[in-house]
């Protein structure tokens, strides 16, 4: 008996017989170096202005552990005036606001990624985190936080911070950063007093790394961003 090839047959067999190869494993290990060496470099702002702040002392220890590749900035926010619209005189003219808004903006601006220490004061963020984030992004201007990868740490009492954390996340959309999911970094200070100096240094060594870790993947999620 003759058996005939159909046409469809034939079709099928050649788009097979033409599919592409893969990448080798190489050139993907390539990309993947690529990726990982970009240069980062962080923004990090405290939401407290007290002198012995552990919050601060948290990002001091986050810029002793970083990534190659990585820089570190802590942008003071303590010039920062409560946002008043009236400040732009009608205008997206940067000029006409005061230096320290100005310095802030542009600072945050060229970070690929944002550390927010964030303590907890009534339930919620700090005044100063909350007017930092209102001159990044308001009705004049660009938003300083568009598109950048951010991540929180956070130092206070009973509740660890985790509310104002909570609130400070439900932020991110409006201000259309991406955070770095769990584990938290909300630490019980007062349950734990020698996790700290006095004058606000982190001192214990399994904190560090949690602070370290929350910085690595804070770091990955920036160069996913970046690729």
């Amino acid at each position: 008996m003759l058996l005939r090839r159909s046409a469809s047959s034939v079709v099928a067999r050649r788009a097979v017989l033409a599919a592409p190869a893969r990448p080798s494993r190489s050139r993907c290990l390539a990309t993947v170096t690529s990726a990982s060496a970009q240069p980062i470099h962080i923004a990090a702002i405290s939401g407290s202005l007290r002198k012995g702040s552990t919050n601060t002392g948290l990002l001091r220890a986050a810029a002793k552990n970083l990534p190659e590749g990585v820089t570190f900035e802590i942008v003071d926010i303590g010039g920062l005036p409560t946002y008043n619209d009236d400040i732009w005189q009608d205008t997206n003219d940067e000029s006409v606001i005061p230096e320290a808004i100005r310095t802030f903006r542009a600072k945050v601006l060229k970070a690929d990624a944002l550390l927010f220490a964030c303590p907890e004061y009534n339930l919620g963020v700090t005044s100063a985190l909350k007017a930092a984030i209102d001159w990044g992004y308001c009705p004049h201007g660009p938003n300083v936080f568009d598109g950048k990868a951010a991540a929180i740490v956070g130092s206070g009492g009973g509740g660890g911070t985790a509310r104002a954390q909570t609130q400070l996340r439900t932020m991110g959309p409006n201000m259309n950063v991406y955070f770095v999911n769990g584990p938290d970094v909300a630490l019980k200070r007062y349950e734990n007093p020698q996790w700290f100096s006095e004058s606000g240094d982190l001192l214990d060594p399994k904190v560090e790394g949690w602070v370290k870790n929350k910085v690595a993947d804070l770091v990955t999620l920036a160069r996913k961003l970046k690729a």
